[in-house]
């Protein structure tokens, strides 16, 4: 039978950072912002509050959780369309676009799932959400990996 279930694809295990119902982020080394950044809990989603210019939360995803996965899945939406509103997978805390990192997407107004392909990565990784604008939320409903 746990042959069966593994050739169907039963066998594997969705590792969450987030989902709908957490009260925190989980399976993460820590979480660094540079203090420009509110983060409210609620009961579908958590949202992310730009309070300067530019803002940067960090999540520190060891490589222990994230080894046996094959991508990293987000689902969210922003309150504005600015093209400067960034998801990324990074080696490095606060990356912005270089060679440290995958961007998984410019985040618009309407709920969309991104995934990134992590299957070569190693090592201690970030999850990094940039948020431009004062006032500009983040609503995520999803980050997990699978």
């Amino acid at each position: 039978m746990d042959r069966r279930r593994a050739l169907l694809g039963g066998g594997k295990k969705i590792l969450y950072v987030y989902k709908p119902g957490f009260t925190s982020w989980q399976n993460i080394n820590q979480s660094t912002t540079d203090g420009t950044i509110s983060t409210s809990f609620g009961s579908d989603s958590v949202t992310l509050t730009g309070r300067d210019t530019y803002n940067t939360l960090n999540l520190r995803i060891p490589e222990s959780v994230y080894g046996k996965c094959e991508k990293l899945v987000f689902k969210a939406k922003s309150s504005t369309n600015n093209s400067n509103l960034k998801i990324c997978w990074s080696k490095t805390a606060n990356y912005t676009g270089d060679s440290n990192g995958s961007t998984v997407s410019r985040i618009t107004t309407t709920v969309q799932e991104f995934s990134v392909d992590i299957s070569n990565d190693s090592g201690n990784r970030f999850i990094v959400m940039s948020v431009y604008y004062s006032g500009t939320v983040f609503t995520i409903y999803d980050i997990h990996f699978e």
